[in-house]
């Protein structure tokens, strides 16, 4: 079931009321034409964004379940085609397919909080799924200063030890740079 505009209005109205300042969206896309899919996108974002400024909400859309939504490069042009303060990115690393890499390359200069999702771990405390030295030297070079959310999806660590060792595995990254 697609949410309505007014499910997403009342999203932003209750983070006002709880005072946070961002809040998180997924954008749906067909997999169709690329550039229909842009146009929609972007179509669909400005008057949430304009909602959004208006209370003071920015809105961070993450990578979501349709092809052209799970492609950083196609939310990074979505995102410069909307072009709006209040209509952020999200990258998250467990969420990107394709190329990570470039598409969080892409997202970069629109994000306002990365998603720094881990799911399991080699014995040297190395995401297996995807290098994260080298993302993180992107989010680096990039000159990103804003929220690093870890994001612990892996099923062979309880919650608390995954977090911790994906707050390592970010820790030895930074310091890697």
């Amino acid at each position: 079931k697609r949410a309505k505009p007014a499910d997403h209005q009342r999203s932003i109205e209750r983070c006002v009321q709880l005072g946070v300042r961002y809040v998180r969206f997924f954008v749906s896309a067909s997999d169709g034409d690329r550039s229909v899919a842009l146009s929609r996108c972007a179509d669909a974002l400005v008057p949430l964004a304009d909602f959004a400024k208006a209370r003071g909400i920015t809105i961070a859309i993450e990578p979501g379940a349709s092809v052209h939504t799970q492609d950083g490069t196609f939310l990074g042009e979505m995102a410069a085609r909307v072009n709006h303060r209040h209509c952020r990115l999200m990258p998250d690393f467990g969420k990107l397919r394709g190329d990570i890499y470039a598409g969080t390359q892409a997202m970069m200069p629109h994000s306002v909080v990365i998603s720094a999702k881990t799911h399991e771990f080699d014995a040297a405390g190395n995401q297996i799924e995807f290098d994260y030295f080298r993302l993180m030297k992107i989010v680096a070079a990039a000159g990103f200063r804003g929220i690093v959310a870890i994001e612990w999806e892996g099923k062979k660590l309880d919650p608390v030890a995954g977090v911790h060792a994906s707050k390592r595995l970010i820790e030895r990254a930074l310091a890697a740079l």
